[in-house]
């Protein structure tokens, strides 16, 4: 009998997460799937087949030390984060336990978690990026060179649109950057254009609020070894971050401009998946405006138009142990509607109580504290 892969993923109860459990529903018996939350009625309790309770990441002392001891107790082959927030922590755990990381090392990392490094890492390697401002200065050519409105996002620690803001008036602009950990962009051809100002004048107009838009998405999976194993081009229709409907793009551009990016992040070391959003402007040229170091919560519908990458990377990773028929890719549109789902309060409870839940054959059962 083939040895099941241990698989440890973060967050497992963040919508990537989710995402890249339902990936996996092909190959579930050749597979423990352990996951971390720090809240236990977020976790995926019902979907894993270890669930543990981590301190949350802004402590990243307490939450190293966590998952140092989760580490010890699960061995896991391999590690997959399922938010932003911990690709820096995870990438140096990788090193600090020789656990593997299904992500960049940690001088790449830091590039990926600052919105700012990650537009001058672009500019400094010719690939396509917003121009982003992050002084007063910067903030001041941008305004020149573009006008209003601008977008306003957290420059670390940002995620499902959480502090991003339209703004229309310098006043707006400024009260965000004393506030600090801000970054600007322009709005970029084919994205919503954020409506009139209507909110406070501090804040600006809520991301989440705006107008539907298009995004385009390059997803891919670099190799242990370097190489391309996966690739996804994606047109996305959605308001916020709230992508509603998908489809698959074959555009002999997008996917050589998606090699490019793969070759660039490869030689600097990075070794797994990659998210980089953007928009096709006027002039059909392709520009970023957001890159991801993750598997992001719409790989699972990848999954369903035949491009599994969760799947691929994987079994790029373990040949020997994972095998999974490959499904062509599919000419559809997926729509996305929200779904509600039910979990067992005593599951939630002895999560709670023991900092640990197990199941066995997806049967809920109890396990002591790891301590």
């Amino acid at each position: 009998m083939k040895p099941k892969i241990v698989i440890l993923i973060t967050s497992a109860g963040s919508r990537a997460a989710e995402a890249i459990i339902s990936c996996l529903d092909g190959v579930r018996d050749q597979i423990r799937l352990v996951g971390t939350n720090s809240v236990a009625a977020f976790l995926s309790i019902i979907d894993l087949d270890a669930s543990y309770l981590v301190p949350p990441s802004a402590d990243a002392a307490a939450f190293g030390a966590r998952l140092r001891e989760i580490i010890a107790l699960e061995q896991p082959d391999i590690v997959i984060n399922g938010r932003d927030e911990e690709v820096a922590m995870l990438a140096l755990l990788a090193v600090q336990t020789g656990r593997a990381f299904l992500g960049p090392p940690p001088a790449l990392a830091e590039i990926f978690v600052d919105k700012y490094q990650t537009w001058r890492y672009c500019v400094q390697r010719g690939l396509p990026f917003a121009r982003t401002a992050s002084t007063q200065a910067q903030l001041d050519a941008l305004i020149g060179a573009h006008g209003f409105p601008l977008i306003a996002k957290p420059r670390r620690g940002g995620h499902a649109s959480k502090d991003v803001y339209f703004v229309h008036q310098r006043q707006q602009a400024l009260a965000l950057l004393d506030g600090g950990n801000v970054i600007f962009q322009p709005v970029l051809d084919g994205a919503p254009d954020g409506g009139v100002s209507v909110a406070p004048a501090s804040h600006g107009v809520p991301y989440a609020w705006n107008p539907s838009g298009t995004h385009y998405l390059l997803d891919f999976v670099i190799g242990a070894a370097g190489t391309l194993v996966s690739a996804c081009v994606t047109r996305a229709e959605g308001a916020g971050s709230i992508f509603q409907r998908l489809e698959l793009v074959d555009d002999p551009a997008l996917l050589a401009l998606l090699e490019q990016h793969a070759q660039v992040l490869a030689r600097d070391g990075h070794r797994g998946p990659v998210n980089v959003q953007g928009c096709i402007g006027t002039n059909g040229q392709f520009c970023a405006f957001e890159w991801n170091a993750r598997f992001v919560g719409s790989v699972d519908g990848f999954a369903l138009l035949g491009k599994n990458l969760v799947l691929d990377a994987l079994i790029e990773r373990f040949p020997q142990c994972l095998s999974a028929s490959q499904a062509a890719p599919t000419q559809a549109m997926l729509f996305r509607p929200q779904r509600y789902r039910a979990v067992p309060l005593e599951a939630i409870n002895a999560l709670t109580q023991y900092g640990c839940y197990s199941t066995q054959s997806r049967a809920a059962r109890i396990v002591g504290s790891s301590g």
